[in-house]
Order: C-alpha cells, then structure tokens, then sequence
C-alpha cells in the first residue's frame, strides 16, 4: 500500500531561504542524492540541473544475510543464472510516478562533457549553468 509521509517545517522560527537553490546532478547521483535532488525540485526556489539520477531511492545494503531493506532475494549470486533482490520500498513522485528504476528527471538538463573536462583545463558544463541560472 501506498503510505503517504509528511514532513513538517522546524516549529520554531527559522530562516527561510529565498534565494535560488541549485543542484547538480547525474547518472551517479543515487540514494541519498535522489533524495536531495527531489526535495530540491520541490522548492518553490529549487532547481534541478545536470541529467537523470540512478533510480535507486531505497536503502540497500550488499551483504545477502541482512535483507532488512529487502523483500527478498532471487537466485544465489554467483550460483544460480539468475540473481537479484527486490526493495522492500518504492518512492512516488508527487504525481504518482515511480521513482525507483527511473531517477529523477532535471529541471534543466545539461550533460557534462566529460572530453572536455579530461583535457584539464576545463570547463564544467553542468556548474557553468548553474551559475548561470543563478546569476
């Protein structure tokens, strides 16, 4: 079942950021990033710029005997032709798509041109925007 979860603001007084809010992201962007990016993109000031996150939201861990963040395991790996696990949560955009699997979508996307950049002197496609959109 689809469980919704709220998360409130600090009840004591705080600072509310009104400034423009950028985050980069990419293909390595996973978990904990995904996370980030998508909270990012719901700010009314938030924006998202680079490519399409990993798509793995849930909390996994490697070890086959810990299947706490698990529905379970198919397969023995390294055994069996066939071996994987299944997460035992999904995350849902706002709008009722799947995020795990998919990732989340940038709102500006900018590749990074990594031929460029291996040259050593630059530029970082992905910052430059950034900046750019900031300023």
């Amino acid at each position: 079942p689809v469980m919704p979860q709220n998360m409130p603001t600090l009840e004591e007084a705080h600072v509310t950021v009104t400034a423009p809010i950028v985050n980069l992201c990419n293909c390595a962007s996973v978990s904990m990033a995904e996370h980030t990016s998508y909270g990012t993109k719901m700010l009314d000031n938030g924006t998202l710029i680079g490519t399409r996150t990993f798509g793995g939201f849930s909390a996994l861990v490697g070890a086959e005997g810990y299947t706490t963040n698990y529905a379970g395991h198919v397969g023995v790996q390294g055994v069996t032709p066939v071996f994987c696990y299944v997460p035992m949560e999904v995350a849902f955009s706002l709008d009722g798509h799947i995020l795990e699997g998919h990732g989340v979508d940038p709102d500006i996307e900018v590749a990074f041109d990594v031929a460029t950049w291996n040259k050593g002197n630059g530029p970082d496609s992905q910052l430059d925007r950034a900046l750019q959109f900031i300023k």
